[in-house]
């Protein structure tokens, strides 16, 4: 792991940034290292890092701006409390890792480009978490996430599965022509709103245990055994009427 290189330190703010002899913003060659970093401000990303940025349990009061930030490798950030998460249309090589992060109001990561999975296992999210439009390579895992706000991942590509098996979203859960390319798992997760497209894509929709109040717009066209269901699947009208042979599905979940 590389050294702490470029830090420009404010009253409550810090940049991760370098500059050449003549004042210009130029890469950082290694990795930045904000482990267990302790603020009441933010932390700006301003440099291009080639390597990783690290923060794991960082205390950031305000915002982790990555907004544009160009990361080679993956951004560490596991078990962090941060203000607010901004990386939109930013370009990151590798993993972002945020499990059991806190973020108190919101995460956006939307345009964001990701070389690996967003990894987000156990997150805590104070407001909504928005990845609308975003590109990424592996899955979007969030296991266990409490999401106060809503979940928009509206024209969003997953090359992975889609995962928030055992989630809480506060509001509305948006995949409208989402592009997933395997698994769409919301087992046992509790979702107010889910909303979707006749554009939206999965190979298989895990709804066992699901409890989902309301549904909105149109349901891609799927075959009955590309979706799951058990005696725990809690489901509106309004989508079980869109799933083929619901009643047959449903029945077919208690034989043994």
């Amino acid at each position: 792991m590389g050294r702490k290189i470029g830090w420009v330190d404010g009253k409550d703010n810090i940049a991760i940034v370098r500059y050449s002899s003549d004042g210009n913003i130029i890469p950082i060659e290694g990795d930045a290292i904000a482990n267990n970093l302790k603020i009441n401000g933010s932390l700006y990303v301003l440099s291009p890092i080639n390597g990783s940025l690290y923060a794991r349990n960082a205390e950031i009061g305000e915002v982790l701006e990555m907004g544009n930030a160009k990361i080679g490798g993956a951004v560490y950030a596991e078990n962090a409390e941060i203000g607010e998460l901004y990386a939109s249309d930013a370009e990151i090589g590798a993993l972002v890792d945020l499990e059991n992060a806190k973020i108190g109001k919101k995460l956006i990561v939307g345009n964001v480009k990701i070389g690996g999975a967003l990894h987000m296992a156990g997150i805590k999210i104070g407001g909504w978490l928005n990845a609308e439009d975003a590109k990424i390579w592996g899955w979007l895992y969030a296991k266990n996430a409490e999401i106060e706000g809503g979940l928009n991942a509206k024209n969003a590509k997953i090359g992975g599965t889609l995962d928030i098996e055992d989630g809480k979203i506060g509001e509305e859960m948006n995949v409208e022509n989402t592009k997933i390319g395997e698994w769409l798992d919301i087992s046992y997760a509790k979702i107010p709103e889910l909303i979707t497209s006749r554009n939206t894509e999965f190979k298989t929709i895990n709804l066992k245990g699901t409890e989902i109040e309301k549904f909105k717009g149109e349901f891609p066209k799927i075959n009955d055994w590309q979706y799951l269901v058990d005696e725990n699947t809690k489901l509106p009208d309004s989508l079980t009427k869109q799933l083929p042979h619901y009643e047959e599905v449903y029945k077919r979940a208690f034989r043994v």
